[in-house]
């Protein structure tokens, strides 16, 4: 249950290609630790997005609901697509 509130210059958002609206993620994200130890923030996806990072900003990671959007803690320019049945697996909520 703990917001997300990192001091960076990038800020999460998804853009709707559709009609042009632009949601931002840090509302939605929540503290998730990964059973390796590694700490993540994450939000579980409610529609279909194409993910531009900050690394890559030609090409894009595809997400559809139920998937997770999630960057880890120590990098929060580091925004990625996880499968819903891989963090099923791999996370567990902080």
């Amino acid at each position: 249950d703990e917001p997300f509130s990192p001091e960076t210059e990038y800020s999460p958002k998804i853009y709707s290609g559709s009609d042009g609206r632009v949601f931002e993620l840090r509302e939605y994200i929540k503290s998730c630790r990964s059973t390796g130890g590694t700490r993540i923030k994450a939000c579980k996806l409610t529609h279909d997005i194409k993910l531009f990072t900050e690394w890559d900003k030609e090409r894009y990671m595809k997400g559809v609901a139920g998937d997770y959007i999630a960057c880890r803690e120590d990098d929060t320019k580091d925004f990625y697509i996880i499968r819903s049945d891989v963090f099923d697996k791999t996370y567990v909520k902080d």
